[in-house]
């Protein structure tokens, strides 16, 4: 088989496929189940957020201290939490991203391919670098919003556990500071 720049090019859209599918095989459940869990977390913090400040009027100039500190808090944990919630999503695009940009770096890829003198005995050795090249960016991007988006899930499932200590905290001082 005579080795051509056709040639290559479908051996790299066979290549990305493989690892497209690989990459969705290995860890598109794990990516869907934290996406998930932020959406969860957001739909249930956005709406307990909202729903205290409209109820801000009703905070009284009497409430001590660890009351104000408490909701005040809680607020912050919700703030913190929906803005990491956000992150999520965010970076979920970059994780499910392999395919299309290896579909559209083809271009790059096929002018490296053609650059090549196809009939040198290392050929093979230096389209699979190619390839290599011009996977392995993809690949570092996505680790890196694999990371994030790890991190964020923890920030956000965290912040909103202590927002809803905090509320409680609130909840309590301000039932016993009403009965004394």
């Amino acid at each position: 088989m005579t080795i051509t720049v056709d040639v290559l090019m479908d051996g790299y859209d066979a290549a990305v496929r493989t690892t497209a599918e690989n990459i969705e095989r290995v860890h598109g459940k794990h990516w869907d189940a934290r996406l998930d869990i932020a959406r969860t977390v957001v739909s249930i913090t956005a709406p307990i957020f909202a729903g205290t400040v409209i109820f801000l009027d009703r905070i009284s100039s009497n409430d001590s201290g660890i009351q104000a500190v408490s909701l005040i808090a809680s607020w912050a944990g919700l703030v913190v939490s929906i803005t990491a919630g956000l992150l999520v999503f965010l970076q979920t695009v970059t994780l499910r991203s392999f395919h299309p940009k290896a579909f559209n770096g083809q271009l790059v890829v096929k002018a490296k391919f053609s650059t090549l003198d196809l009939t040198a005995p290392d050929a093979p050795n230096q389209a699979v670098q190619i390839v290599r090249q011009a996977t392995d960016e993809i690949l570092n991007a996505i680790g890196k919003a694999d990371a994030r988006a790890r991190n964020s899930a923890a920030v956000c499932l965290t912040a909103f556990g202590i927002s809803m200590l905090c509320f409680l905290i609130y909840a309590l001082a301000r039932g016993i500071g009403n009965d004394l």
